[in-house]
């Protein structure tokens, strides 16, 4: 009986702190509560998507530059035979790539998207190569080749257009310089 009031007495405790953290007006490591996202100003970096088949086009935004394993749980028992989850590696994947620019592109992406659209997954797959370049460079500082990769979405609502690029292999190449050439 004793355990079972410690017991709630603590999870009650619990509960309380949780609430008056999450719900307090300064939380308990004394920094007010602040829920303004920080941004992160893109605007000086560019991306430069290339490919064999088009120009190489500029974008200012770039995401899933990246890969992931799932995730597999798997039940063991220690030496001392406690039954325990245990993560490994599962199949190997990678991020869809994400591109944004403030105004359409090259009419050679949207052709890229339309073959993809009438002619299929084989006639539209494109190994491709994205450059990060920082301010005022010409020389990047990173760049990312993308094997077998197609337009799985490409959209322009007004503000902005939108490329997303599904692909079969991504590597980073490295980075080649952070060097202050000006970029022509």
């Amino acid at each position: 009986m004793n355990r079972r009031c410690l017991w709630f007495a603590l999870c009650a405790g619990v509960a309380a702190l949780t609430t008056w953290t999450l719900l307090g007006e300064d939380p308990l490591w004394g920094q007010p509560v602040d829920d303004t996202p920080i941004a992160i100003s893109s605007e000086s970096y560019l991306f430069v998507l290339e490919t064999a088949d088009h120009q190489p086009v500029e974008y200012t935004e770039c995401s899933g530059l990246g890969s992931y394993h799932e995730v597999e749980e798997q039940p063991g028992i220690t030496t001392a035979g406690t039954l325990v989850m245990g993560s490994t590696p599962g199949v190997l994947g990678y991020h869809q790539i994400t591109l944004r620019r403030p105004a359409p592109s090259d009419v050679a992406i949207w052709q890229w998207r339309r073959t993809m659209e009438t002619k299929g997954l084989s006639s539209a797959l494109r190994s491709g190569r994205i450059s990060l370049y920082g301010p005022g460079s010409s020389t990047p500082l990173a760049r990312w080749t993308f094997t077998e990769g197609w337009p799985a979405s490409l959209v322009f609502d007004g503000t902005q257009e939108e490329l997303v690029i599904v692909h079969r292999g991504l590597e980073r190449e490295g980075s080649t310089s952070t060097g202050g050439a000006t970029r022509s």
